[in-house]
């Protein structure tokens, strides 16, 4: 079942233009899952050439995700609750959920498109 809690603390982590991560400042884009390179545990870790960008799914492993968790879609869905279907519109922009357009390229995902479809999900979960 979907975490509204985590899925509003989410959106406002996201809104408020970068988050704060083991001393480095990890900023919002949706082409990239998670380019940070310090260690949070032996297992949440991931590498690239950029160390400061993160999409949604990215961020909410950051945001609570433990130490023996990995990096990854899969892991964000169970952190937030997500089904299938719920995970595939908010990572991947299916069926145009994040914005009218469901081919966009992904670094054409602003960070407020992304904080309002987070909102909506979370609110629509909350009404159902």
């Amino acid at each position: 079942m979907l975490n509204v809690q985590r899925m509003n603390e989410l959106a406002d982590a996201i809104a408020g233009e970068s988050l704060d991560f083991h001393g480095i400042q990890i900023g919002f884009n949706m082409r990239e899952f998670c380019n940070v390179t310090h260690y949070v545990g032996p297992a949440l870790r991931y590498h690239n050439d950029c160390d400061t960008l993160c999409c949604i799914g990215g961020w909410a492993c950051l945001l609570f995700g433990e130490s023996d968790d990995t990096m990854g879609t899969a892991t964000a869905s169970r952190l937030l609750g997500l089904n299938e279907d719920q995970a595939n519109r908010l990572f991947y922009n299916e069926r145009g959920y994040i914005c009218d357009e469901p081919e966009i390229c992904f670094d054409e995902i602003t960070r407020d498109m992304a904080v309002n479809a987070i909102r909506r999900m979370a609110r629509e979960e909350a009404h159902d």
